[in-house]
C-alpha cells in the first residue's frame, strides 16, 4: 500500500532543502573567506612591498606628470561657429589616435605628445544673446513655450549662436604659449573661406566709416550755418520754426552717424580675426585629471595584476596536476 507524503511532510522536506542549501553556501563563504585570507597571509611581504612601491610611483608621478589646463575664450565671426567646432573636433580625434605628425606639422604644437585633450563649450549668455536683438528674443520665447527653458538655453542650437566660445586644452605638464596657445589660434585662423569674408567685410566698414565722417562733417557745417545764421554752403535758405525743428534733426542725424562710428570702430577690433581671441589663462593645475591621482590608482592597480597573476598561475599548477595523474 502506498503512503503519500502529506502536506506537513512536504513543508518540512522543503525546510529540511532550504536549510541544506544554506548551510552549504555558509560553508563555501567560509571556506572562500579563509582561503582569501591563507592567500594574504602567504603573499603578506610582496602586497606591503606592491603597495609601497606603487604609492611611492604614484606620488612621484603626480608631481612631475601634473595635468595642466589652457583656456581660450574666442568669438567665433563671421558664422564660422560651425567650422570652429568642427576643427575642434578634428583636433580632439587626431588627439586620441596619436598622430604627433599632424598636430605638430599642421597645427603647430611644439610638444604634441604633452596635449591630452582638447575641448569646446559655448559660455552660457542668454542675455547677451538677445539683448537688443528682437529676432533672438522672439526665438528664445517661441521655443520656451513647447519646453523647458534651461534645456533650451543649454541646447546646441541656442548656445553655439552665443558670442563667447571656450576652448580647453589639457596638458600633461606645464606649457608655454608660443608652443600651444598660439599655434592653436593661427591653425584656427587659416581658412581660405572665412578670411575672404573677413577682408571684405573689414572693408565694407572701413568705406562706411569714411562716408559717415563726411556725412557728419557736412552736417558740423550745416550746424555751424544754422547757429550763425545764415545759409549753407549751397545757397538755400534754411527756415526753422520756434521748436527749431530742423535744428533737432540735423543733431539726430549727427548722434546717429557718431554711434554708427563707435559700433564700427569697435567691429574693427572685434573682426580682425576669424576665430577672435578674447581672453587666455594657461597652466592652470588640473584637479579632476586622472594625473593627479596615480599615487591611488598604482598601489590598487599593483595589487590587482598580483592576484591576477597569481590566481592564473595556481589555475593552470591544478590543471597541469589534473593532467598528469590521468
Amino acid at each position: 500500500m502506498e503512503h503519500h507524503a502529506t502536506p506537513d511532510n512536504e513543508q518540512e522536506l522543503s525546510f529540511s532543502e532550504i536549510g541544506n542549501k544554506l548551510s552549504s553556501l555558509l560553508d563555501r563563504m567560509g571556506a572562500f573567506v579563509y582561503r582569501r585570507f591563507l592567500f594574504l597571509k602567504r603573499h603578506a611581504v610582496v602586497l606591503c612591498a606592491l603597495l609601497v612601491l606603487g604609492l611611492g610611483l604614484g606620488v612621484y608621478l603626480d608631481k612631475t606628470g601634473k595635468a595642466y589646463e589652457n583656456r581660450l575664450v574666442v568669438i567665433p565671426n563671421f558664422g564660422s561657429v560651425d567650422y570652429l567646432y568642427a576643427k575642434i573636433d578634428l583636433l580632439e580625434a587626431k588627439i586620441k589616435e596619436g598622430d604627433t605628425l599632424f598636430l605638430k606639422n599642421v597645427v603647430g604644437f611644439s610638444n604634441p605628445k604633452k596635449v591630452r585633450a582638447i575641448e569646446i563649450e559655448p559660455i552660457n549668455d542668454v542675455y547677451r544673446f538677445i539683448d537688443g536683438n528682437d529676432k533672438n528674443f522672439e526665438l528664445i520665447k517661441l521655443m520656451a513655450e513647447d519646453g523647458d527653458i534651461d534645456e533650451i538655453i543649454k541646447d546646441e542650437t541656442t548656445s553655439k549662436n552665443y558670442l563667447f566660445h571656450e576652448i580647453l586644452v589639457t596638458t600633461a605638464g606645464r606649457t608655454d604659449e608660443a608652443g600651444t596657445t598660439e599655434p592653436l589660434l593661427r591653425y584656427l585662423n587659416t581658412s581660405a573661406y572665412y578670411t575672404k569674408i573677413k577682408e571684405a567685410t573689414l572693408l565694407n566698414t572701413r568705406i562706411k566709416m569714411e562716408r559717415n565722417d563726411s556725412l557728419i562733417a557736412q552736417v558740423d557745417d550745416l550746424l555751424k550755418n544754422l547757429a550763425d545764421g545764415t545759409s549753407a554752403k549751397s545757397g538755400n535758405l534754411i527756415y526753422y520754426n520756434q521748436e527749431n525743428s530742423q535744428m533737432n534733426d540735423i543733431l539726430g542725424t549727427k548722434d546717429r552717424l557718431v554711434g554708427e562710428q563707435g559700433l564700427h570702430r569697435l567691429s574693427l577690433i572685434n573682426n580682425d580675426a576669424v576665430i577672435k581671441e578674447a581672453s587666455r589663462t594657461t597652466n592652470i593645475l588640473s584637479k579632476q585629471a586622472i594625473y593627479t591621482k596615480m599615487k591611488f590608482i598604482l598601489p590598487l592597480l599593483f595589487v590587482f595584476l598580483f592576484v591576477i597573476i597569481t590566481g592564473v598561475r595556481g589555475f593552470l599548477k591544478r590543471q597541469a596536476q589534473k593532467t598528469a595523474a590521468l
